[in-house]
């Protein structure tokens, strides 16, 4: 097994985990999973740069950060009862 099949079975393994973990909580709400999705990408592929080696990724990790701050921001709006 080469190094970016390790890499992307414990991407796989780590998003498993996170998405069966919110599901245990009784989480319910499609942001906090995506979100939650998002942070172990960026987490993991910070530790691990075997996956961006062979790819670009700059897209992704653009379309990723505008995402994830669309969420928070929405949460922020959310909290402070602006909406």
């Amino acid at each position: 097994m080469n190094t970016l099949d390790k890499s992307l079975l414990v991407f796989s393994l780590l998003l498993t985990v996170t998405t069966a973990s919110l599901a245990l909580l009784g989480e319910k709400r499609p942001e906090v999973y995506a979100a939650m999705a998002i942070l172990v990408y960026f987490v993991y592929t910070s530790i691990d740069n075997s996956i961006r080696i062979r790819a670009k990724l700059h897209l992704l990790d653009l379309s990723f950060l505008l995402i994830f701050s669309l969420i928070i921001g929405y949460r922020i709006v959310i909290i402070a009862g602006i909406l």
